[in-house]
């Protein structure tokens, strides 16, 4: 929320500039004062009280500082007030009541601060109002149906809050209504049939993470503007219109975790939107095969989940098309057959979850081009073969799960010395053979290390002793000999060398000091 250029009068402009401490209260003093941007500074403390003697004020910003305290209540007597931004502050208390009697203000923003309390019925009286922003607060109660009185009302941002209660049905008939973002409270009820014929400029709907029930209203392909769609975390059921074709300019569309029963037949006509970025469709039931139309899909998309539903069958080749990718998320389905797609065509992608499927075959060495991969998820498949070395490519790869397929050979030197894994590797479940490579040592910053249930052998290497992030460390059902056969079984930690949970047989405190880890506390 930017404030406007004043023309006249006198300006009280430091944005930027970086100046700390306190607000004076000789800034009252100051009676021409049309405007006051003191955005994005370090200014903490309470705004002072004789702020209120600015009779010829318009324009207050004092977003991004660290002001603490309550908003004035006598601001109601700047009554030319305009613009009003108090956006990322430590601010308390309630919204001032006193507010609503600012007759010309077309902006308030006191979003991003700790006000608590209801939303006042008195912000009906703002009858200029075209933004209002009270997101990520504290607030409370309903939405008072007087917000439906603001007929100029463009823009409105009550989202992470802890709302209750339905939305006031004339808010969706607030026709100059271009963004709605009340996602992230515990809001309930339903969302009115004909939205998109009364809100017919409408560019952004985020209600997420809500309570919200019934259909997902047809109408919104009326509202040919819309960019954003937001409906995930509630429970929407029934189908998913395929007339979203229709919204030329559409960039997301979310309605993941939600109670929706269809096919993915909708993603034939959302090829005609150009733009889309984002399609989220996890958790869902979903069913039905990956259409070929999929392929054809934008150029632009980057995020592309279909996760946790019942879909089956193969996933179409031509979805190596997308090559902006970054987020590929097929998780947690019945989809079968082997792994074809060359991954190297999508050179951005970032986060890979094929997990939880019914793949065949083996490993694609492909993934070893993705040098910005972070995470690979192909546990609980059927995949054999060898664990390809080229996965050493992914320099910034931090989590690797590939537990529960029918892997064989030897853990490759190269993987398990990526130090770029920092939260986990998961190889358990496989039959995979040999010793423990000595690089393991190269794991300096890894939290959890599962090894279990191969058919590896020989020692556990010393090098061990290095992984000194290791929160859970497990190499129970293998075959390892020598002096720590037959005792270590599973090791939890809290932080480097202590132990919270330990299920050892014979010595381990020998074990410890044999194998170079720190002195531990046991709990049992």
């Amino acid at each position: 929320m930017r404030s406007p250029p004043s023309s006249q009068g006198c300006n009280l402009d430091l944005e930027f500039s970086r100046p700390v401490g306190f607000l004076s209260p000789h800034i009252g003093n100051l009676s021409f004062l049309r405007r006051i941007d003191f955005g994005n500074n370090s200014f903490h403390g309470k705004i002072p009280q004789q702020i209120d003697r600015l009779h010829r004020l318009q324009d207050i910003d004092l977003s991004n500082n660290s002001l603490q305290g309550n908003i004035p209540t006598n601001l109601s007597r700047c009554s030319n007030l305009l613009y009003l931004n108090f956006i990322d502050n430590k601010l308390v208390g309630n919204i001032p009541a006193e507010l609503g009697s600012l007759p010309k203000l077309e902006a308030l923003g006191l979003a991003k601060n700790n006000l608590t309390g209801s939303i006042p019925a008195s912000m009906g009286n703002l009858s200029s109002l075209r933004q209002i922003s009270f997101r990520r607060n504290g607030l409370q109660g309903q939405t008072p149906e007087e917000i439906s009185q603001l007929g100029s009302l463009r823009i409105l941002r009550f989202g992470e809050n802890n709302l209750i209660g339905e939305i006031p049905y004339g808010l969706f008939n607030i026709s100059n209504l271009e963004k709605v973002e009340v996602d992230t409270n515990q809001l309930n009820g339903i969302i009115p049939s004909d939205i998109g014929l009364n809100l017919p400029k409408l560019r952004s709907l985020q209600i997420s993470d809500n309570r919200l029930i019934g259909p997902i209203p047809i109408s919104l392909s009326n509202a040919s503007a819309l960019q954003q769609i937001a409906f995930e975390y509630n429970d929407f059921s029934g189908s998913i219109p395929k007339v979203f074709g229709m919204l030329p300019e559409l960039e997301i569309l979310s309605f993941a975790l939600n109670q929706l029963q269809d096919d993915l037949s909708f993603i034939d006509y959302l090829t005609n939107c150009s733009n889309l970025i984002i399609l989220g469709l996890r958790g869902n039931f979903l069913r039905g095969t990956v259409p070929i139309s999929m392929a054809n899909l934008s150029k632009n998309i980057h995020f592309l989940s279909v996760a946790d539903n019942q879909l089956y069958g193969a996933i179409p080749i031509g979805v190596e098309n997308l090559v902006n990718l970054r987020f590929f998320l097929f998780g947690g389905n019945y989809l079968t057959g082997p792994l074809d797609i060359d991954f190297g065509k999508f050179p951005r992608l970032e986060l890979l979850d094929l997990g939880s499927n019914k793949f065949t075959g083996k490993i694609p060495s492909s993934i070893g081009n993705l040098s910005f991969l972070t995470r690979l998820y192909l546990g609980f498949n059927d995949l054999h073969g060898s664990i390809p070395p080229s996965l050493e490519s992914c320099h910034n790869l931090n989590e690797l799960e590939l537990l529960h397929n029918n892997l064989s050979g030897s853990i490759p030197t190269q993987v398990m010395g990526l130090s770029s894994l920092s939260v986990t590797l998961d190889l358990s479940g496989n039959a995979l053979t040999g010793p423990v490579p000595l690089e393991v040592g190269l794991l300096t910053n890894l939290q959890r290390l599962d090894l279990s249930d191969n058919r590896l052998s020989g020692t556990i290497p010393n090098t061990i002793g290095k992984c000194l992030s290791l929160q859970i460390l497990d190499l129970h059902g293998n075959s390892f000999q020598g002096e720590t056969s037959g005792f270590w079984c599973l090791a939890r930690f809290t932080r480097a060398g202590h132990f919270t949970q330990q299920f050892f047989r014979g010595n381990p405190r020998f074990f410890l000091s044999a194998y170079g880890i720190e002195p531990f506390e046991f709990v049992f």
